[in-house]
């Protein structure tokens, strides 16, 4: 059984322009890689084994993948609820839903696809059957500025620009630690929403 790969992860960048890129919107939630082979297990950036409190997502996923993504709550008007998330992830809350919204493959039936650029992932993550109540693709966008304007307003926490030449990168790993890492692969640029400053 392959292993879960450790995440790509991005890094703080101005909007990209020019031709080459998707655009996602930035969720606030939990990141989250799941893996369908045999028995159902999810597990955070850091390694931290989430199976025990989501087990409602192996019924939503298909089966003899490895996926990445974000974990969401929502809130009564449709808007990712972070401390709702939080009362499920870290209070073991089983009465907040969450959605498992899926960003990228990393592997298929036994095989790793991380090598292929992200336009062959994402046309392979668009094959699978993932569109349920628990667990959805999240959309991808052509036009930047125009998703950063909807962002706005909507209160969202940013855009991911991710290009379409780029392999799955995953960070490397740090000798004798599980801790935020000290540096970021320049694998996807992420151009967050500036937060209200307190009067």
């Amino acid at each position: 059984m392959l292993a879960l790969p450790n995440p790509m992860l991005a890094r703080q960048e101005p909007l990209p322009t020019g031709r080459g890129w998707r655009f996602e919107p930035k969720l606030d939630g939990f990141r989250c890689l799941t893996c369908t082979h045999g028995r159902f297990k999810a597990r955070s950036r850091r390694g931290w084994d989430m199976t025990p409190l989501i087990p409602e997502l192996a019924a939503s996923l298909p089966s003899n993948v490895q996926l990445d993504g974000e974990l969401v709550a929502w809130d009564e008007q449709g808007q990712p609820d972070f401390h709702r998330l939080c009362h499920r992830m870290l209070h073991g809350d089983a009465h907040v839903p969450v959605t498992y919204m899926v960003f990228d493959v990393l592997a298929v039936d036994g095989l790793r696809v991380i090598g292929l650029p992200y336009h062959e992932r994402r046309s392979l993550l668009a094959s699978l059957p993932i569109d349920t109540p628990r667990a959805r693709v999240v959309a991808s966008f052509d036009d930047g500025y125009a998703l950063w304007q909807t962002v706005c307003d909507r209160g969202l926490e940013g855009v991911v620009a991710k290009r379409l030449r780029d392999p799955y990168r995953p960070r490397r790993p740090q000798l004798g630690q599980d801790e935020e890492p000290r540096f970021q692969e320049e694998l996807a640029g992420v151009h967050r929403r500036p937060k209200p400053r307190a009067s």
